[in-house]
């Protein structure tokens, strides 16, 4: 709306005549010497405002309705009682003024996903969304990027409010941004390579990771993810060239290495030669984000070579699991000790922890990587313990040593998947509250400060960082309790929660 100047205070017909209205109430003496209804200043707010076109439509709507009355106002009683019913049907009928102006839901989903899964830029660089506050707005506003926020807006709308009849919304959102996909993906191969189209697709797979309903979707994401890398691989250098393309890139790569670990595939070498060439840029030794994804790396092709064949022998596969769990465990050591956590005692049982305590973490992006280390180490350890077990360790009892070390691999994986779990409060966001029931006699805390301050993660992002280190918490734990304990806190983190908790309560494995 628009506001005019000063405006007259005669009445509408005198204004509409242009004669003089001497602004008599209830009615002015020209209207009273030609017979007419003096309708005043019923006309003040149209005239100071300026109106959107619905707004508009419902005020000529009701001036309609109100002149009809005024000129039949000197008529008969009988004619007057037949105008009152006719104002009150119009009345009824006629649209009713805004009293807000609406947000169209696909702005406000889009306003919802920036909002609650995008993490703020920082001196860090992260990635996981946050370069769509870093990257420019022509980037943002090609209609393949905008087409592909709008679908996993939906999803994640649909999904945080229960509305699961958004879904097909979100669904048509998701097929027009496929299409603007292959549109771009069929032109020259120097136009494929866009910034546009990597965000685009990493969009998508938020989407179907909102979406998730069987087991099949994890393989297409990785086809997708790949195809994403491959863009990446052909601009080579030019894709960590800027602060924004290395945030993304280092989100892509994220997602690559998760999927090859579930998937054990090997990782594109041109995609490794491009990460070290990123390290160039980072310091290690502040930022052990850095270090931790080396040693990822390191897991990726270990599992390649136990897929392929490359390795076979029980031994030889022990050993260098073995070694790489050292590795990850020195990793954990020489960490600063900023990025050191508390542990806290719940003084009541409850559900919401596993466990009598939880862990609180200066930051919500250090308690991800330690739970990525402690996902590595547990597919290691697992490793370990199925190797054990081939060699029928239960079948022969003389072997001692084989037998302990086999309980020290269990208890490892169940004290991991307990770290794990302790994370949970503060990753889904209920971790203030349960720091308010320790009790008075709680030690003073040097992370106080930046326990209520870490606003750069919000709460729903920080659950979907939980996901990949959850679901091997629950897989690789040797109790079934705390697998239980997972499978019902698992669908808090999203859509494809519900599938994964009924894959963990059969005690199969997710991969």
């Amino acid at each position: 709306m628009v506001r005019h100047g000063r405006l007259s205070t005669g009445c509408q017909t005198c204004r509409k005549r242009k004669i003089k209205c001497d602004k008599l109430r209830p009615a002015c003496t020209q209207c009273v010497r030609s017979g007419w209804h003096c309708p005043r200043d019923a006309d003040s707010a149209d005239r100071m405002f300026i109106y959107c076109e619905p707004q508009r439509a419902a005020i000529n709507t009701f001036q309609a309705v109100h002149a009809t009355m005024s000129r039949n106002a000197s008529s008969d009683a009988k004619h007057l009682v037949h105008t009152t019913k006719r104002r009150r049907e119009h009345l009824v009928s006629a649209p009713k003024l805004p009293m807000e102006i609406v947000q169209p839901l696909h702005c406000r989903a889009s306003e919802y996903y920036l909002a609650n899964h995008v993490l703020r830029p920082t001196r860090a660089i992260r990635g996981y969304n946050e370069y769509l506050y870093t990257f420019s707005a022509e980037v943002l506003r090609d209609p393949m990027v905008a087409t592909s926020l709008s679908a996993v807006g939906l999803a994640a709308y649909s999904y945080k409010y229960q509305y699961p009849e958004i879904l097909s919304e979100a669904r048509c959102e998701y097929v027009r941004s496929l299409r603007f996909i292959n549109s771009a993906l069929s032109s020259s191969q120097a136009n494929a390579a866009t910034d546009a189209i990597v965000i685009s697709i990493l969009l998508l797979i938020s989407y179907e990771s909102h979406t998730a309903e069987t087991r099949r979707t994890m393989s297409n994401r990785y086809a997708h993810v790949k195809g994403a890398a491959t863009l990446l691989c052909l601009r080579g250098d030019a894709s960590i060239s800027s602060c924004p393309r290395r945030q993304l890139f280092h989100h892509l790569f994220s997602c690559i290495s998760v999927h090859c670990i579930m998937l054990s595939l090997p990782i594109p070498g041109d995609l490794v030669l491009l990460h070290e060439k990123a390290l160039r840029y980072v310091d290690t030794t502040s930022d052990p984000a850095w270090r931790l994804s080396e040693l990822i790396i390191k897991v990726i092709e270990f599992r390649d070579e136990l897929r392929s064949g490359r390795i076979r022998d029980p031994d030889t596969i022990i050993v260098a699991a073995q070694k790489l769990d050292s590795e990850l465990a020195s990793v954990a050591d020489t960490f600063p000790s900023s990025w050191q956590f508390e542990i806290f005692t719940s003084q009541e049982r409850s559900e919401l922890v596993f466990g009598e305590g939880f862990h609180v973490y200066p930051d919500l992006w250090i308690a991800y990587n330690w739970n990525n280390l402690r996902a590595c180490r547990m597919i290691l350890l697992d490793e370990i313990r199925w190797q054990l077990e081939q060699r029928t360790i239960l079948a022969h009892p003389c072997m001692m040593a084989g037998l302990l070390q086999h309980q020290r691999t269990l208890v490892k994986l169940h004290q991991l998947s307990s770290e794990i779990c302790a994370t949970v409060p503060q990753h889904c966001g209920y971790h203030l509250e349960l720091l308010n029931c320790t009790g008075p006699n709680e030690p003073s805390s040097p992370h106080k400060q930046l326990r209520d301050s870490d606003t750069s993660i919000p709460r729903d992002a920080g659950a979907h960082l939980l996901f990949w280190p959850f679901i091997n918490a629950g897989q690789f734990t040797p109790s079934q309790h705390q697998r239980n304990w997972i499978a019902g806190r698992i669908p808090s983190v999203g859509q494809q929660g519900a599938l994964i908790a009924d894959i963990l309560k059969l005690g199969q494995r997710v991969f």
